[in-house]
């Protein structure tokens, strides 16, 4: 434990055990094991958040813990050993199912067959947070009130989860997932504010979180009248969403006549973070707060889905590279971000030409999102468009790079190409658009 607050109240509580007696040393007896012992931390807080005491306790350990340096490993193989040989099942046939559960034998023989059973934390330097939430409608018989549900993992890694009934009787089931996604987002809160634990790593990471339904977004961004049914959680959820502490996102595909989906889209949450001013909107200076900035690309694959999926996977990697090395002054956001479109564009180009990803007549066109707390900023290659929608109205964001438009015909002819107008204008009478992302014909 590195923080000093909490190591000085570890040596208290020490002390303290040794003042009351509460063990004293001896010798492990022949043919046994200790039993282990671990620290639970808890922090007492007054009304207004502050830490008042910190309270640190030293537990008996009832898990098995196996540390490797792939990962941790828990599980409860002594205890589970226990209860069967209480039972005088512990020389039982095993099963690794734990169905019909009618006759308590059966509970048994589940025990013997996943006595080694736990969980694994891999190791993993991926600091996001990212929850899941999901509720039922009405399924409690006794009261008709909805259960909520949250699960919050870390890399790959689910370490602290949820599940309780809600405190009002929901309408509809959109309701009763609006509340669970309003649990959710509140845990999420308190669990970036912990900045004396060992969760303050993740204080300039993004917060996702998911639910399942369509609606919720709708909800959540004010289109729809939650009734108040929320208990005033519905405030906090539109203005963490407002604010973009919490990322809300959907994507749908159509694969049309062909016979293999060959667009991919990209969703990255959190791909870079920086200071508010550097990514524009928040004046100068230098003191900006550190935001997280989040990723949207869509592909549209040509002649096969090679190119569009390398995108999918690569793209971001180099943007947020690109931004490390690009030498214009932070502050000069437009600037900046224009030559880091452009170079990340043209490095994944080369990228895929070197590595021979695709054969030489599959491509794709792109258009990617950079959303920070404050700006969108917008690339595109090809046809594919960016709208924004704001109630009923609707706006551009993008142009498409077409050859019948006046500066991309002059472009092509002076770099000796040949625009051929058949069904509409065409690049050498194939590609109804100017410009592809790694399109060598």
């Amino acid at each position: 434990m590195k923080i000093k607050k909490w190591r000085q109240a570890m040596e208290e509580e020490i002390k303290s055990i040794d003042k009351n007696d509460t063990w004293e040393l001896t010798t492990l007896p022949k043919g046994q094991k200790a039993i282990g012992v671990k620290w639970v931390y808890k922090a007492k807080k007054k009304a207004k958040g502050e830490v008042e005491k910190y309270k640190p306790r030293l537990v008996e350990k009832g898990i098995e813990v196996k540390q490797t340096d792939e990962g941790i490993f828990i599980c409860q193989e002594r205890y589970a050993k226990e209860i069967l040989k209480r039972f005088g099942m512990d020389k039982c046939n095993p099963v690794g199912t734990p169905i019909e559960h009618k006759i308590a034998k059966r509970i048994l023989r589940y025990i013997k067959g996943t006595i080694d059973y736990g969980m694994f934390y891999s190791t993993s330097e991926d600091f996001k947070l990212v929850g899941y939430n999901d509720s039922d409608w009405a399924e409690s018989k006794d009261d008709e009130r909805s259960t909520s549900g949250f699960l919050f993992v870390v890399g790959n890694n689910a370490f602290t989860w949820s599940s309780k009934k809600q405190p009002i009787v929901t309408l509809s089931s959109c309701e009763a997932e609006y509340i669970a996604a309003t649990s959710c987002v509140c845990h999420a809160i308190w669990l970036r504010n912990s900045e004396e634990g060992e969760l303050s790593s993740m204080s300039s990471t993004v917060s996702s979180t998911f639910s399942d339904v369509i609606s919720i977004t709708s909800s959540s961004s004010g289109e729809i009248d939650d009734g108040g049914g929320g208990g005033g959680g519905g405030k906090l959820m539109r203005k963490c969403v407002g604010r973009r502490k919490v990322v809300e996102w959907g994507f749908t595909t159509v694969i049309g006549r062909r016979k293999e989906m060959e667009d991919a889209v990209a969703v990255v949450p959190g791909f870079m973070s920086t200071t508010c001013d550097h990514v524009g909107g928040c004046g100068g200076g230098g003191g900006g707060e550190v935001a997280p900035v989040h990723f949207f690309g869509v592909y549209d694959g040509h002649g096969g889905s090679q190119v569009a999926k390398f995108c999918a996977e690569r793209l971001h990697e180099v943007i947020a590279e690109e931004w490390d090395q690009e030498t214009v002054d932070g502050f000069k956001w437009k600037q900046k971000w224009e030559a880091v479109m452009s170079s990340s564009f043209e490095r994944a180009d080369n990228e895929v030409l070197t590595e021979a990803a695709a054969p030489e007549i599959v491509g794709s066109t792109a258009v990617v999102v950079v959303l920070s707390g404050c700006q969108i900023i917008v690339s595109n290659c090809g046809d594919s468009r960016a709208v924004l929608c704001r109630g009923t109205e609707t706006i551009p964001l993008t142009v498409d790079q077409k050859p019948d438009r006046k500066d991309e015909l002059l472009r092509i002819e002076e770099q000796d190409g040949k625009v051929i107008y058949w069904h509409g204008a065409r690049v050498l009478g194939v590609l109804a658009m100017s410009r592809t992302t790694l399109f060598v014909i």
